[in-house]
């Protein structure tokens, strides 16, 4: 008996620890619109990993999985445009868009889905 308390002891143990030790993620659906409710093609980047987001392809409407090394993780949508051909271009984070970036922490416990309403740069002109 002594001994089945002590196995019991120990895989209980090294349950805590595992668990512990991992780290937790979670999906989260995320959506940008504009305030007529239209949708906005938009990069979502992750903690300030600009190229990770490029590389992933990471367009909204887009299910991002996140890793939660710490508390909190920064999501920030850079608003896109279509070519004429119907691509995404990339956006640059330093240029001005028809947008405004926009820009939110998330925590594990937030809910799943995320909707961005995103403000009319008044100052853009472009195309």
């Amino acid at each position: 008996m002594n001994a089945t308390l002590r196995n019991l002891a120990l895989f209980g143990l090294a349950a805590l620890v595992t668990s512990c030790g991992s780290t937790p993620t979670k999906s989260f659906d995320v959506k940008a619109i504009n305030f007529d409710g239209n949708s906005v093609p938009c990069l979502v980047v992750v903690d300030r990993d600009f190229k990770e987001a490029l590389d992933a392809k990471r367009y909204t409407d887009c299910e991002a999985k996140l890793d939660f090394e710490k508390e909190r993780v920064n999501v920030k949508l850079y608003p896109t445009r279509y070519d004429a051909q119907g691509k995404v271009v990339p956006p640059d984070p330093a240029a001005t868009g028809a947008y405004y970036p926009e820009s939110r922490d998330l925590q594990v416990t937030d809910p799943r889905q995320h909707l961005f309403i995103l403000r009319t740069n008044p100052d853009y002109v472009g195309g």
